[in-house]
């Protein structure tokens, strides 16, 4: 048997994997059952290291890095001067020690102690939660978790949560996620569905069923399947164990993040629908990821200055080919480039190249040559960072040239034309680098004019995210308008903005 803490071997023996109709096969749900009542027969549990004081515990890394990075400098910005220990599972979720070096926080790859131990059935991201709570030396803790941050002192709800497990309400739909007659068939026994991005957690008041949800993780292979992943052990753990639960009222869901509240203020920010990725690390669509501020909630303005600053120097080739490799926007270069977005594009770019003679035309992130098919331009030359895109549109394109180039770090390289194109690019780029590449390129004698077409529902004046995040552009609106655009052309969700060149 594998041990579920030293001296507390676990009860089920057996690989992980179950698969779902094993799951809830009825030899299984029985044998769980048995199992569970076994431990809650047990007389003696493990004992708990403690000793460690209050503190903060984060978990996960990857692409859930800048969240925790940017969470743990929010906490001591705030005045938080207690421990923050941030788990992770070695290699499947790398950290970067040197963002939070002067933050005195503690980094634990819990992948390595659970393979020094012994101990881990199962250590998957949900699971991997329980596995830290369970072996942190910290006594009271302020469990966050990765998409989570404070936005006070959290002090004193720590201070509060003395002798409980406290915890905020979830949405009323997850109060039926937990299938009970397979788990616990007396029910939640009053137990309302746990929001378990945030806890406050006295580990040796309720140890017990800590030890008992931890438990559970390490079965998520039966447990998942019948209730929602680890928060739902919560429920069970306390259903089944009554212990000292200190409820602080429902989360409030303000999309895309509850904001976690109690005696009247904001806590506790939990960006469940807005998470803090890198571009690149965005999943197909972006789905349920952040790239532009939301600033109804408590903090935004700080949030999105510590994810400019962290991503500013970074450069396109290190973000654009990955996004394009993982379908950020869709299939290629998007949904604008096919379809009536791009037929109209393709008919505002050639009416204006009838009425001011443009025939030649660099164009400056040129994409996978969607929209290149609509263009008549007698020279045209297109310029990307994505490689894959360049070499397609080379072969389907023979009587064009293409260039593989950051255009904004390499601009000397841009040729020189009527016109230079850059569509469904600069709402992509922070502001700095907006103000910086439009000042160069009137300035630098190339082009006649300069045609820049992005996104224009802007929300705020000066609006700003990091490379390749998103915030439309009005051109009515900081940055645009301090540089004094010509004239600009609205067309379906966009703007083309021109500017005129000095001869």
């Amino acid at each position: 048997m594998t041990p579920l803490l030293p001296g507390f071997d676990d009860p089920l023996a057996g690989p992980a994997g179950l698969d779902r109709a094993r799951a809830t096969a009825s030899d299984t749900v029985r044998a769980h059952r048995r199992a569970l009542e076994s431990l809650l027969a047990r007389d003696r549990w493990p004992d708990r290291a403690g000793g460690g004081g209050d503190g903060v515990l984060y978990c996960g890394g990857g692409k859930y890095w800048p969240g925790i990075a940017i969470g743990c400098r929010l906490l001591r910005e705030a005045g938080y001067p207690d421990a923050i220990e941030v788990w992770h599972r070695g290699e499947a979720e790398p950290v970067e020690p040197a963002d939070v070096a002067d933050l005195d926080v503690r980094i634990v790859d819990s992948r390595a102690m659970a393979d020094r131990l012994g101990d881990a059935r199962i250590l998957n991201g949900w699971e991997s939660k329980h596995y830290a709570l369970t072996h942190t030396a910290l006594d009271r803790v302020a469990y966050l978790d990765a998409d989570a941050y404070g936005v006070a002192d959290l002090r004193p709800l720590l201070a509060r949560s003395a002798g409980k497990f406290a915890f905020w309400i979830d949405l009323p739909g997850n109060d039926r996620t937990v299938k009970w007659p397979n788990v616990w068939p007396a029910g939640s026994g009053g137990v309302p569905a746990i929001q378990g991005g945030q806890l406050m957690i006295d580990l040796a008041a309720c140890w017990r069923q800590v030890v008992l949800s931890h438990w559970m993780n390490q079965h998520s292979d039966f447990y998942y399947h019948h209730g929602y992943g680890d928060q739902d052990t919560w429920r069970i753990a306390f259903a089944a164990l009554p212990g000292p639960l200190l409820c602080f009222g429902h989360a409030t869901w303000r999309f895309p993040a509850f904001i976690c509240q109690a005696d009247g203020r904001d806590w506790i920010v939990h960006r469940c629908r807005g998470k803090l990725f890198r571009p690149e690390d965005s999943p197909a669509g972006s789905r349920n990821v952040s790239h532009a501020p939301a600033r109804h909630l408590p903090a935004e303005d700080r949030v999105w200055e510590l994810l400019v600053k962290q991503f500013g120097d970074r450069s396109a080739a290190e973000v654009f080919p990955a996004m394009y490799r993982r379908n950020v926007w869709g299939r290629g270069s998007g949904m604008g480039s096919v379809g009536p977005d791009a037929q109209d594009y393709g008919w505002l770019i050639n009416s204006l190249a009838l009425v001011g003679g443009w025939r030649t035309a660099t164009d400056a992130g040129c994409g996978d040559g969607s929209i290149l098919a609509r263009l008549h331009f007698e020279r045209y030359h297109g310029v990307d960072v994505a490689a894959s895109v360049i070499e397609a549109n080379r072969a389907r394109f023979p009587d064009r040239t293409f260039a593989v180039a950051d255009f904004y770090r390499d601009r000397d390289s841009l040729p020189p034309a009527d016109v230079l194109l850059c569509r469904d690019v600069l709402h992509h780029w922070p502001n700095r680098m907006i103000t910086d590449f439009v000042a160069w390129c009137r300035s630098s004698g190339r082009w006649k004019w300069l045609c820049f077409t992005q996104d224009v529902h802007q929300q705020a004046d000066g609006d700003d995210t990091f490379l390749g995040g998103y915030r439309p552009l009005h051109p009515d609106m900081e940055p645009l308008k301090s540089l004094a655009p010509t004239r600009y052309v609205k067309i379906r969700d966009k703007t083309a903005v021109l500017w005129q060149c000095p001869s």
